[in-house]
């Protein structure tokens, strides 16, 4: 990826049907959120509190009450721990794996009828379909070349 220009970049995103800003998966800047929840502490939830209750005053008229404020830590202690991990890797690989299954699945197993078709021959005397090379015909005994 280092070495794709970003039109390349852009190109490869949108092959595989993932959303992107600026050539960057759109579930990338929540992962970076959650590192730099998890690398600033205390201070990185100081300074979420901070700016809800500024939000709020602008907002409102007033801050948000000490409840609001006990919920909104504990929703980012979630969302940043294990919980919000696993959520954030299921979120990639459906972004990921969404594709595969609308379209290169299908297209994968229509090749592979397609190959097994193309591997059948049938006997000229009762059309049998048969693989492999037999001497014989397995449902008639015809001899085949």
């Amino acid at each position: 990826m280092g070495k794709m220009s970003e039109d390349e970049r852009k190109v490869f995103w949108d092959s595989l049907g993932i959303n992107y800003i600026d050539g960057i998966p759109k579930a990338m800047p929540v992962v970076a959120l959650q590192a730099a929840i998890r690398v600033g502490g205390f201070a990185a939830y100081q300074l979420a509190l901070t700016i809800a209750n500024a939000i709020a005053k602008l907002i409102l008229g007033r801050g948000l009450p000490l409840v609001v404020n006990a919920g909104l830590a504990r929703a980012m202690a979630v969302f940043a721990g294990p919980i919000g991990w696993a959520i954030t890797g299921l979120w990639m690989l459906a972004d990921i794996a969404g594709p595969a299954y609308r379209v290169t699945v299908p297209c994968v197993i229509h090749i592979a009828m397609l190959r097994q078709k193309q591997l059948l021959s049938y006997c000229p005397k009762c059309s049998c379909p048969y693989s492999g090379n037999p001497k014989f015909c397995p449902e008639c005994g015809e001899k085949l070349d």
